[in-house]
């Protein structure tokens, strides 16, 4: 094995602005950049290093997790960490905290598009070595290699119960074991709902504004789709309890907590009609609850389903709105009736979701690592929104109007003039920028910005694209 290299770093723990893992990081940069530390050299364990340094090793884990990220070190299993290669090292700046890892991240910014998503997490907050564990832990345990085949159509049974137990606690939702499906994502969740649960003709409303991808799902199904009106306060309730009298309508989909692309809450007087609808004409609640881990401001909000009885609701849940939209995850809590007819269809086009995928994130759940994870991600986003929303009073004023959401990670702007969509987008995208738009009723065009996968930087350049646009 080869031996372990010496660092030297000072540290000044006087020094506010700057914290300790992050002084260790730079320090380990500079030693890199210096010679003392060569490409391929191996450096101390955590625990040593952490010893040495009169630090905590979660100290030490964290200014190495940073490195790793910018690509300074390379890991090896079961063996340790080591200097990366001189292509990687070269191209790094002098000070390691004003790396830009971003996707869209160039020297000329002015030559890049920067594509503004509808509300992702940032993937640069991924807890990769939590991650990594986890899975060596799921292959290296003793006779684990028998539990790798055909596992149930509803998912890992451990993981359910986990689920479960999560509901409960945060949610307030009382689901059992066998009321739940773990599915590939909430995409997959909205198909399963629209071929199993309702029959081709059946009339759905869905928020206006809304989720373009429920819309075609339930189009796709043969549904009778009517677009309801979303204000201030929510989906119009009143339209929604019209086409329950006139058309018999079998279901309502729903964002309430943060809905889909506007932002707004669904108010506890429209929840507690929503809810006299369910009683009265069997109307049936599909909740789509994404981002509901991250809140920021205002008491807790509970999902419109913790209101129901599970008989009138489907809610569905992701963990993709958590670590990023490759890991496609996500689960459907409802009756047991309803889940038994989601898990026979869903057997039709897959027999089983990803096992590994599921016990990994069940290590993850019992470890406590992805509540940690949403305290943390739930800082830097928090910090995003606050600086957003700075930027937007600055530099747009009156041209939008806007509102700062108790959660999520999206923000909603209406621009004050009425213009083309089209060329709206246009001017914007020869500035550089693309993002999502809605053209609404009244001829303006509303804008989701996904500010939590943004560094300030890029906030910055979003807002003064808008801006510009706006004059």
């Amino acid at each position: 094995m080869k031996k372990e290299c010496n660092i030297c770093i000072e540290l000044c723990t006087d020094n506010k602005k700057v914290a300790v893992f992050q002084q260790i990081a730079d320090g380990i940069r500079q030693n890199i950049c210096s010679g003392i530390l060569r490409p391929g050299d191996m450096l101390p364990s955590s625990r040593d290093l952490a010893r040495q340094l009169g630090v905590s090793r979660k100290t030490i884990v964290k200014a190495t997790e940073i490195l790793l990220l910018k690509g300074l070190l390379v890991s090896k299993d079961r063996v340790g960490l080591f200097v990366a290669q001189p292509s990687a090292i070269s191209a790094m700046p002098s000070d390691v905290s004003s790396i830009d890892i971003s996707p869209t991240a160039c020297a000329d910014m002015s030559a890049t598009v920067l594509k503004v998503n509808d509300g992702f997490p940032d993937t640069r907050l991924l807890p990769f070595l939590e991650f990594t564990r986890a899975y060596r832990k799921l292959f290296n345990r003793a006779a684990q290699w028998k539990s790798l085949g055909y596992n149930s159509p509803v998912g890992y049974h451990k993981f359910r119960h986990a689920i479960a137990s999560m509901l409960g606690h945060s949610r307030s939702l009382a689901v059992e074991d066998d009321e739940l499906c773990v599915v590939r994502g909430s995409q997959m969740a909205l198909y399963l709902v629209a071929h199993s649960v309702l029959t081709r003709g059946d009339h759905i409303a869905i928020e206006s504004p809304g989720y373009g991808k429920a819309y075609e799902a339930f189009m796709a199904a043969g549904m009778v789709v009517h677009p309801i009106a979303v204000d201030a306060d929510g989906i119009d309730v009143d339209a929604v309890g019209e086409l329950c009298r006139s058309v018999g309508l079998k279901a309502v989909y729903l964002t309430p907590r943060h809905q889909y692309p506007t932002t707004v809450k669904l108010s506890m007087s429209r929840r507690h009609r929503i809810k006299l609808l369910t009683e009265n004409y069997g109307l049936t609640v599909i909740e789509d609850d994404f981002g509901a881990d991250f809140q920021y401001s205002g008491s807790r909000l509970l999902p419109l389903s913790s209101m129901l009885n599970k008989t009138h609701y489907i809610y569905i849940g992701t963990f993709s709105k958590i670590f990023a939209p490759a890991i496609r995850v996500g689960y459907i809590a409802s009756s047991v009736e309803t889940i038994t007819k989601i898990a026979a269809y869903r057997q039709l086009i897959d027999i089983q979701g990803d096992t590994v995928q599921e016990r990994a994130l069940f290590e993850l759940m019992d470890s406590g690592a992805i509540a940690r994870h949403v305290r943390r991600s739930s800082k830097v986003y928090r910090e995003r929104l606050d600086f957003a929303t700075k930027e937007i009073r600055r530099l747009l004023g009156s041209n939008v109007e806007y509102r700062k959401p108790h959660g999520g990670l999206a923000l909603w702007l209406t621009f004050t003039f009425s213009s083309p969509m089209s060329l709206l987008c246009s001017r914007l995208r020869k500035k550089g920028i693309e993002m999502p738009m809605f053209a609404l009723s009244d001829g303006r065009t509303g804008l989701r910005m996904g500010f939590a996968s943004l560094s300030n930087g890029e906030i910055s350049r979003v807002v003064e694209a808008l801006a510009a646009v706006a004059q």
